[in-house]
């Protein structure tokens, strides 16, 4: 293979690479929102919100002691998880931000709106003025540029592994 082959390669290599990281962002940011989901229904079961249970055999209008107890658990294991899942998400986010705001302000702007925020490209390039051919161009610049700022070890790619 000649060296432009090489070079165009590695550079899809690292956009590949960029854009896994800011996804694996994304789901974190998901799986915390399904984390406070969980942790509400938790808290509503050990308070008694919930109401009757019509899937038993024989209706209970008043939930035991014990129910009581093993919600209360549940609830107190939820919020340690939510917590630690929270810590995470910030700092992963504060991270990406740091290293998002070196960009360009055009890159950094679409790669914020699109990966962190979720908007669509078309919303995207409606909101900045530009084509929506001219985002996907920043965008491709940005995650290229991202990489190169430094992501984390187990993002990085080499000249090996991008052939």
């Amino acid at each position: 293979m000649n060296t432009a082959a090489n070079q165009e390669q590695m550079r899809i290599a690292k956009v590949a690479a960029a854009e896994a990281y800011l996804a694996d962002i994304r789901k974190l940011d998901q799986r915390y929102k399904a984390a406070e989901v969980e942790y509400r229904m938790a808290v509503e079961r050990a308070s008694g919100l919930t109401g009757i249970d019509y899937s038993r055999d024989i209706v209970q209008t008043s939930p035991s002691a014990d129910a009581i107890h093993n919600a209360v658990e549940r609830y107190t294991e939820l919020k340690d998880q939510l917590d630690a899942m929270h810590a995470a998400l910030n700092d992963a986010v504060d991270e990406a931000f740091e290293k998002i705001d070196t960009l360009d302000d055009t890159e950094a702007s679409v790669l914020r709106m699109h990966y962190l925020l979720g908007l669509k490209y078309c919303d995207i390039a409606r909101g900045l003025a530009y084509t929506e051919r001219e985002i996907y161009r920043k965008r491709q610049a940005g995650l290229e540029h991202l990489y190169d700022a430094g992501l984390p070890v187990q993002y990085r790619v080499n000249q090996q592994q991008a052939i």
